[in-house]
């Protein structure tokens, strides 16, 4: 039996496709589809910093979490910062009055 017969598979499943929500022991399983030059990044990240590929994407998660996970922060940073009421970039005209040719 190889190893992705030894997989649990999702129904409907293409053959060697793996079912992405099992658990092995307190931590869930997740399967994640990334492009290769991802991939090499990661490893080699991984590696320079002598983790598991793992480990790197869970801290990932983990900061992304941290920043986007909480709608209500969100809104409060947004709501301050159209306050400061800077004008769009499209609006920002330069005082030519002192301008001679």
């Amino acid at each position: 039996m190889g190893i992705s017969s030894a997989l649990p598979t999702a129904p409907g499943a293409k053959p060697g496709a793996f079912c992405c929500n099992e658990r092995q022991g307190e931590a869930m399983v997740l399967g994640v589809r990334v492009e290769p030059e991802l991939e090499r990044q990661l490893d080699q990240l991984a590696q320079q910093l002598g983790k598991s590929r793992s480990a790197c994407i869970r801290e990932a998660i983990s900061q992304y979490l941290i920043r986007h996970g909480d709608g209500e922060e969100a809104r409060r940073q947004s709501e301050q910062l159209a306050q400061l009421q800077q004008p769009h970039w499209s609006e920002q005209v330069p005082n030519w009055s002192d301008w001679t040719a």
